[in-house]
């Protein structure tokens, strides 16, 4: 049943079996259809055969023939020849599969350098904005550095003023001390001044009078009493 539709898909349309009446009209119509050539004339054949049209079955008997003659043909070829006919065959299809892959592997290799890309300009974003905090950090660590050492410096030089300002002000204060007990000093020295001019008023006024040389030396008295004031006064800066 196979063989019957391989033949029918090969023969042509007229070669089919037909009905006696559309076979003669086929004939006529192949014979003005069909395109004839030139051929030169072979020599007269001894016998005279009478002219027979070919029939389907004697189609298909010499496409079988031919056939048998191809596949024969094809048996003959030598084995080596046909491993090296497969290996060529092989051997093309093993580039195309390579070559395919090659391709695969690059669209792969794409999508990951695109998608790395990607990632790169990502993290690089993210780095930026790390490095910028961290350039903020250091500035505000640089800045409180830099206020901490002005109050520390602050805080020494009025540290240093204030040891200055006691230091003086104990300074001013042993001197006014010292100046209090040079003036307590001369206040002793011109109250026992006033009791010695007490002490002669009321001596020259028991006596009735005193003579002359007497006179001249309570005098030299009073003035070098005078003068020891004055002297002593000097000495504290009076």
């Amino acid at each position: 049943m196979s063989n019957k539709l391989r033949e029918a898909t090969i023969l042509r349309p007229s070669l089919k079996k037909q009905p006696a009446q559309a076979q003669t009209r086929s004939k006529d119509s192949d014979v003005k259809r069909h395109v004839t050539f030139a051929t030169p004339k072979l020599p007269p054949s001894k016998c005279n055969l009478p002219k027979q049209q070919p029939t389907s079955d004697q189609c298909v008997s010499k496409f079988r023939k031919q056939k048998s003659v191809v596949d024969a043909h094809r048996k003959r070829i030598p084995s080596v020849q046909l491993i090296e006919l497969r290996a060529k065959k092989n051997k093309h299809n093993e580039q195309i599969v390579r070559l395919c892959e090659a391709q695969e592997t690059l669209v792969r290799s794409d999508y990951v350098i695109r998608r790395m890309a990607k990632e790169a300009k990502e993290q690089e974003a993210v780095a930026t904005t790390l490095l910028q905090d961290a350039v903020s950090l250091i500035e505000i660590d640089v800045l409180r550095s830099f206020e901490k050492q002005r109050i520390g410096d602050l805080l020494s030089s009025v540290e240093q003023q204030q040891l200055e300002a006691a230091q003086k002000l104990h300074e001013e204060l042993a001197e006014f001390d010292e100046r209090i007990t040079g003036i307590g000093k001369a206040l002793a020295a011109i109250e026992k001044y006033n009791e010695m001019l007490d002490v002669q008023f009321t001596s020259t006024e028991s006596e009735r009078e005193l003579s002359v040389v007497e006179e001249m030396k309570l005098l030299g008295d009073d003035i070098n009493l005078y003068l020891s004031v004055l002297d002593s006064l000097k000495q504290f800066h009076l």
